[in-house]
């Protein structure tokens, strides 16, 4: 019988020994490509499928169709060693997405956006996507936790629709920001009486230098917009 198939039927302990094993084995991977979304971390379709590797399975997604308010996917966990279906699960893009299907959002600084809509091949991949991580989220998520209890076991993928991303770095194609708007930003710190610590927890940062130049003038707007509330 598989070895799988065996420890979760008959003994636990050898189950839990071996899933401290796949722990220690994918930490590395599954903690490298976390995403960070409004201060957590959490994991990537890459780290639940070397998860999966471990464990001698294969996730893959089928069946992808456009319904009434969004695109869905089939998510398949499949045993390597006979090809036996273990577990499914749906992935899902809304049309309530802005991310996605575009539309109005606002970011963090209150400012709100238009998002255009994403071309269809691109969010037909992401339902496959969500539905990978899912279904091998529902097999696996006890191993995040014993690689790090401080990862969230709600794949990443899922949360870039749930909130609007932002990128602890800005993203190569935007500009950095500039010094003189790192000087306009301490500067509307220092008149606003507001921390720098306030600002960068807001912005999900660790230095004024990782901003990028638009986010810097939003910034500034906002450091001004709290300074008059509070009057």
């Amino acid at each position: 019988m598989n070895d799988m198939v065996t420890m979760t039927q008959d003994n636990p302990g050898a189950l839990m020994l071996r899933a401290t094993d796949v722990a220690g084995v994918c930490a590395e991977i599954v903690k490298r490509t976390a995403m960070s979304i409004q201060g957590k971390k959490y994991v990537r379709v890459e780290g639940w499928q070397s998860i999966a590797a471990a464990y001698g399975c294969v996730a893959s997604a089928k069946d992808v169709r456009h319904i009434e308010n969004g695109v869905e996917a089939i998510g398949e966990l499949r045993r390597i060693s006979d090809g036996a279906i273990l577990a499914t699960a749906v992935g899902f893009v809304g049309k309530d997405e802005p991310t996605w299907f575009g539309g109005e959002t606002t970011d963090r600084y209150g400012k709100k956006r238009t998002l255009p809509k994403r071309p269809d091949f691109a969010i037909q991949a992401m339902a496959q996507t969500r539905a990978i991580s899912r279904v091998t989220r529902g097999a696996f998520a006890f191993v995040v936790v014993l690689i790090d209890g401080n990862l969230s076991t709600t794949p990443a993928e899922e949360m870039m629709g749930a909130v609007i991303q932002h990128d602890e770095q800005p993203p190569a194609d935007r500009l950095k920001v500039a010094p003189d708007q790192i000087e306009a930003l301490k500067a509307a710190l220092k008149e606003s009486g507001m921390e720098l610590a306030t600002l960068l927890a807001k912005a999900e940062l660790t230095d004024l230098s990782d901003m990028a130049s638009d986010d810097a003038m939003n910034a500034i707007l906002w450091i001004k917009k709290q300074a008059k509330a509070k009057k």
